[in-house]
């Protein structure tokens, strides 16, 4: 990784503080890589608070020091699972971007916001469920979770082993204005979320487009956890039994 090689000490005869022109010109690459041209001055800067995902930016890769502004993440799942590193980091989604791979967050509160809120608008994410299965989930937080202003859409059914999109197990969850729906009619076996504890708050959460679900349902909640919901609609969304007997819209 470059991280181990580029940093303060290996490059302490700059000041990070004014990097000089000359070092932009200075790229280098990761993990066998080349043709992915990662500028070496990034790893000499401090990230903050906020992490960019730009999945339609020129400049924007997945590596050990990506989420700037100008050098964003490429992908959610890259950033959530490699660059968050302190308590309520927020992942800025700044173009259409993915989810490719599972996350699973463990140690930090995570903060996924798309446009800000007076644009009135989303943003549009894309989920397939590739790379190793390792958990029943595609998503895992037990820390604090808080999605705000993201339209997902889920292009392919999960891997048979997945039982949720989401699952936040013993942590509170908090979804603001995002949307869900599917970009085939296929029958959907999986929930989509699964609330294991914690507090979960929902604003604004719409799921809809003629949505079958196969026995499973949008957002299950276990005994004793008590679910808020407000300003959320679930419309054309059905449950299909084991005999493939449609219920009632949930």
């Amino acid at each position: 990784m470059l991280e181990s090689k580029v940093n303060g000490s290996s490059f302490s005869f700059f000041d990070s503080s004014e990097i000089p022109s000359d070092v932009v010109k200075l790229c280098g690459s990761e993990d066998g890589r080349e043709g992915e041209v990662i500028p070496l001055f990034v790893y000499l800067c401090s990230i903050g608070s906020k992490l960019r995902v730009d999945g339609r930016g020129k400049r924007a890769l997945d590596h050990s020091h990506c989420g700037f502004e100008e050098f964003g993440c490429l992908t959610i799942d890259y950033c959530v699972t490699s660059r968050v590193k302190e308590n309520m980091q927020t992942v800025k989604v700044s173009s259409e971007s993915s989810i490719k791979s599972e996350m699973k967050v463990l140690s930090f509160d995570v903060n996924l916001t798309g446009k800000e809120e007076q644009s009135g608008k989303k943003m549009k994410v894309e989920v397939k469920d590739g790379g190793e299965i390792n958990q029943y989930w595609l998503f895992e937080c037990t820390k604090s979770l808080e999605m705000r202003y993201l339209s997902f859409v889920l292009n392919e059914e999960m891997n048979g082993k997945r039982s949720s999109f989401i699952h936040p197990s013993s942590s509170t969850i908090t979804i603001t204005s995002c949307s869900l729906s599917f970009a085939n009619d296929e029958l959907i076996g999986y929930n989509v979320i699964c609330v294991e504890g914690g507090g979960p708050i929902v604003n604004g959460f719409v799921m809809e487009w003629g949505v079958r679900m196969n026995g499973k349902s949008p957002i299950v909640v276990s005994n004793g956890v008590t679910l808020e919901m407000n300003h959320s609609r679930m419309s054309g969304v059905k449950v299909v039994d084991g005999s493939g007997e449609e219920e009632e819209d949930v």
